[in-house]
């Protein structure tokens, strides 16, 4: 299983992104990551990201098996 329904955002100026995923079904836990390694930015379908001009942003979803514990591949955003 892997995220699905993501799609680049764009901002002009300061402010809040917020990044969405499909909802994976009972079981199973959207991931969100900051590097692509590390599950370091907390879980959930949506994940808001502070943007400061002339930042460029990157985040990663996976999907998490909640009784295996086995985990998709990161998908960058």
């Amino acid at each position: 299983l892997s995220p699905t329904g993501l799609s680049n955002q764009k901002i002009c100026g300061s402010g809040y992104l917020t990044f969405n995923a499909d909802n994976p079904g009972t079981g199973y836990t959207v991931e969100w990551s900051t590097n692509g390694i590390a599950n370091n930015d907390g879980t959930g379908l949506n994940k808001n990201v502070l943007v400061t001009v002339g930042d460029t942003i990157i985040e990663y979803a996976r999907i998490s098996n909640d009784a295996t514990g086995c985990v998709s591949s990161w998908v960058s955003v």
